[in-house]
């Protein structure tokens, strides 16, 4: 998965006709963060260590922006100690705690579980921190949210299956990325300029682990797996979905650009079938459906919407 904070100077719709363009970018970014989630499962739990794919996910990206972080450096200038750890939990940490859980979480859990509670965490935490208040919609979705959390989750827990415990560690994951986005708006960085700093930073504390799991898995014929999952982690996800979606931003707006996220678990629960075999139950689908619905509504979807012109009465 790669970043869905968005650039501090592209919050605002872009005045000309290319709306058009935005939609297509943000549904390019989309595909591929569902792609994402199948890929890694499938890497996870078929071929690769998990630090070993986590090496590919941020090298490449590490290696593409090297020139930003190389002008902004690793810990850019006016980015406190405090800031920059907020903004490492969404690198190497969040990665390794998130493919952990998916070796026992399916697709169509994940989406939810992962992209769908992070709208909900960021309110907790910007409620508590800094007393905002969300409003009537807002409240709904997040709602909706936290019952597609219970219908996936609630069942696991309370039968003592084992699948709480994948479920507990992608929750984890969500937080440590609610974190991110607090971290990332405090920092006054450019997501570009964050994700190469954060890329950076969690490559060289990937390559201990994951270059000796990467050169185990090409000497075992892994070879292929290990390319596509370069092209899955680091190309796409890594840098053309960064690139999609702050043009989508620009081009929508932020929460034109944040509503699209809402699609992630069911495009990844729909690529699931095919590539993993693997059939939503209905929890799973009660889950999709309600935090699809709450993570739209939680970005402002209907603020988005034309609103009728007051009636004139006749004269």
């Amino acid at each position: 998965m790669t970043s869905l904070t968005l650039d501090n100077t592209a919050t605002a719709p872009h005045p000309d006709h290319s709306r058009t363009t935005g939609a297509l970018a943000a549904f390019g970014a989309v595909l591929i963060w569902a792609a994402w989630i199948v890929g890694t499962r499938q890497a996870v739990t078929h071929a690769l260590d998990p630090y070993a794919i986590g090496f590919l996910r941020f090298a490449v990206p590490g290696i593409v922006f090297a020139p930003v972080w190389w002008r902004s450096g690793l810990r850019p200038r006016g980015v406190s100690y405090a800031t920059m750890l907020g903004l490492m939990g969404a690198g190497a940490p969040f990665f390794v705690t998130v493919a952990m859980a998916m070796r026992h979480a399916t697709a169509a859990e994940i989406g939810p579980l992962l992209t769908g509670s992070m709208p909900l965490i960021v309110a907790v935490l910007t409620a508590t921190l800094f007393r905002e208040r969300p409003g009537a919609s807002r409240i709904i979705g997040l709602v909706l949210i936290l019952a597609g959390i219970a219908a996936i989750g609630g069942r696991d827990a309370l039968a003592g299956a084992q699948g709480w415990r994948a479920h507990v560690l992608l929750l984890a994951g969500a937080a440590m990325w609610a974190v991110y986005t607090l971290a990332y708006k405090h920092s006054g960085l450019s997501s570009v300029t964050a994700t190469a700093v954060v890329s950076a930073w969690s490559a060289m504390a990937l390559a201990p682990l994951g270059v000796p799991s990467l050169i185990t898995a090409v000497h075992a014929g892994l070879t292929t797996a290990v390319i596509t999952q370069a092209v899955i982690q680091g190309v796409l996800s890594g840098v053309v979905a960064i690139l999609l979606y702050g043009l989508a931003i620009t081009r929508l707006g932020a929460s034109g650009g944040a509503a699209f996220v809402a699609l992630v678990p069911a495009f990844a629960a729909i690529m699931a079938i095919p590539v993993l075999g693997e059939w939503p139950g209905a929890p799973a689908i009660i889950g999709i459906l309600a935090t699809t619905l709450g993570v739209a509504l939680s970005s402002g979807v209907l603020r988005m919407l034309p609103r009728r012109a007051p009636r004139v009465a006749p004269a």
